[in-house]
């Protein structure tokens, strides 16, 4: 759905035989066929998103192939430990087992502390909590923080 990222992408694989797409995956009344579609870090959005990969699937070209770059089940595990120590809910998405994985990567990225870790998240759109999720309480979550810095001095885990 971003034509800034979309015009990026145009801009580095400039190439007669390659057209760009902006497409809704939860929303397709496309009726054109791809032989590639690209996704990144964006399907774990998704309001259905299984049922969105398989909907993508079809307008694929009999050869065609779709890759995404997406959270694995087990992102965060830091904050998700750090909230059940404390008996508080983290507030992650739930992601799916996805299906058809071709590689999986864990990251360690070093946020310093947990407060830069949240301003990272907030910073790059990531915001958005699990769905029903309300938000801790001041006290709360200053209680979180100080255990997830205690406990992992800033450290997160990405899986992907």
């Amino acid at each position: 759905l971003s034509g800034k990222m979309v015009e990026e992408s145009a801009k580095k694989f400039k190439h007669e035989n390659i057209k760009f797409s902006i497409l809704d995956a939860e929303k397709i009344s496309n009726t054109k066929s791809y032989d590639l579609i690209v996704s990144s870090m964006c399907v774990h959005w998704f309001i259905k998103p299984l049922k969105s990969l398989e909907n993508l699937k079809k307008l694929l070209r009999p050869q065609g192939q779709m890759l995404h770059a997406t959270l694995g089940s087990d992102f965060f595990p830091e904050w998700r430990a750090a909230a059940n120590e404390l008996d508080l809910r983290h507030g992650l998405l739930e992601v799916p087992n996805w299906p058809d994985i071709l590689h999986k990567e864990t990251i360690r990225q070093d946020y310093k502390s947990g407060l830069e870790f949240l301003r990272a998240m907030k910073s790059t759109g990531a915001a958005q909590a699990a769905k029903g999720h309300h938000p801790l309480s001041v006290g709360n979550l200053k209680k979180l923080l100080r255990r997830y810095d205690k406990n992992n001095q800033g450290l997160a885990t990405w899986d992907i």
